[in-house]
């Protein structure tokens, strides 16, 4: 796993595997290669893919939706197979988020 830190905001970010951008002013958008991002304030994920929720389904309510982010994002941190193919980047000055890219995807 390569994890960084820019001790910044990000008003857009980009996808760093497929040049999708991820954040922008109204939000965030999926790219298929964003395996989860997860918000240090409200500790819990804003997004999580459907591969990692399929694989710590225990973390999940019956609907899929977050129920136990915190608990989840150490699991995910001790169990997913990071090797060099993972990359999370923590950010912000206010409020800290996660966002973890998947580097060996490749577009199916």
């Amino acid at each position: 796993m390569t994890e960084i830190t820019p001790d910044r905001e990000f008003e857009y970010f980009y996808c760093p595997v497929t040049g999708e951008p991820v954040l922008h002013p109204d939000g965030y958008t999926t790219s298929p290669a964003l395996l989860f991002i997860y918000v240090e304030e409200i500790k819990d994920f804003e997004y999580c893919s459907e591969q990692l929720r399929e694989k710590f389904a225990a973390y999940f309510d019956e609907n899929a939706k977050k129920t136990e982010g915190e608990l989840l994002f150490k699991k995910l941190k001790e169990e997913l197979p990071w090797g060099q193919d993972k990359l999370l980047i923590t950010y912000g000055n206010v409020g800290a988020a996660s966002l973890c890219f998947d580097l060996g995807y490749e577009k199916r």
